[in-house]
């Protein structure tokens, strides 16, 4: 299954949420695109 993360229009995937998120995800063995 593939997950993807949403970030706003005025947001990066590099902020603090969306790294995170990331890390989270890498935790359990899951890569966001």
């Amino acid at each position: 299954m593939n997950y993807i993360y949403l970030h706003g229009f005025a947001s990066s995937p590099k902020s603090y949420k969306g790294s995170y998120i990331q890390q989270r995800f890498a935790e359990i063995g899951k890569t966001l695109h």
